[in-house]
């Protein structure tokens, strides 16, 4: 390549030329990404349990189930038969603990 060719292409890029748009940057699936995080973050924050003795209160929310649905001839709201069965609940622990003695 002679010295003018060179100087040639290296004054063709050298120029400031028109601008020919706006460059975009393409990111599929960002959108939704985002939407979903906003709607995570959005969501009520709700109550963490930690239970030591898992398995034991897992059967006995099973067995409250059981017994509260067993015993309920109408059908209550479903806030009225989670309140029953949470009070349920706590009378099976109850019954499952030592009598103290006076």
């Amino acid at each position: 390549m002679s010295r003018e060719a060179a100087r040639a292409i290296r004054h063709h890029f050298a120029e400031p030329r028109p601008s020919h748009g706006t460059v975009r940057w393409r990111s599929h699936g960002l959108d939704r990404a985002v939407a979903e995080e906003k709607a995570w973050q959005q969501l009520p924050r709700g109550e963490v349990q930690v239970l030591r003795q898992y398995r034991r209160e897992v059967g006995i929310a099973r067995q409250a189930r059981a017994e509260v649905l067993q015993l309920t001839a109408a059908s209550p709201t479903p806030e009225a038969l989670e309140r029953q069965i949470w009070d349920h609940a706590e009378t099976i622990r109850r019954r499952s603990l030592p009598l103290l003695e006076s």
